[in-house]
């Protein structure tokens, strides 16, 4: 892996940013959003691709975005990002909203299924039952995944029997 890795998931967060939804396929942001401009298409283009075409770094994004005729800094994120109506109205969907919880550190808002806060990488889970997909690491007591082989705090090998 090297950084062409990232920069797929920085596409993903362009389309995101400029359409308010996932990418799909061979979709382009300007087949969701007519204004969103060539230059911003193709870079979406150069980085949800194969790993051999994208962009060879972040700097080259960078240059070429920064090069772009101009009009890539012509759009409004903010303000025109696809709301679905059943959400908008506050309809029921069949989506199950998700619960969201205050992280305990730094009090910003955060997915009640994340393990660590994404803000300030706190354990969010610390405390209550031991949930049916986590286990203990048997050295330093927190809680891992049970499909982990290591322990992401002290780096005990958990494939051995005698882990809680």
């Amino acid at each position: 892996m090297d950084s062409r890795s990232d920069l797929y998931s920085c596409g993903v967060v362009l389309f995101e940013m400029l359409t308010g939804d996932r990418p799909h396929g061979l979709e382009r942001p300007s087949s969701i959003r007519a204004d969103v401009p060539e230059d911003l298409d193709r870079a979406f283009e150069r980085c949800y691709t194969r790993r051999e075409r994208r962009f060879e770094s972040a700097g080259e994004m960078a240059a070429f975005l920064g090069g772009a005729s101009g009009s890539a800094a012509s759009v409004s994120v903010d303000a025109k990002v696809r709301v679905p109506p059943a959400v908008a109205v506050g309809v029921e969907t069949s989506k199950p909203v998700e619960r969201r919880v205050c992280c305990p550190d730094c009090g910003k808002d955060v997915s009640a299924r994340d393990r660590f806060c994404i803000y300030c990488g706190a354990e969010l889970r610390a405390e209550g039952p031991v949930a049916a997909d986590e286990a203990t690491c048997r050295s330093c007591g927190r809680r891992v995944a049970v499909e982990d082989h290591y322990c992401i705090y002290c780096g005990t090998d958990l494939r051995r029997a005698d882990f809680a």
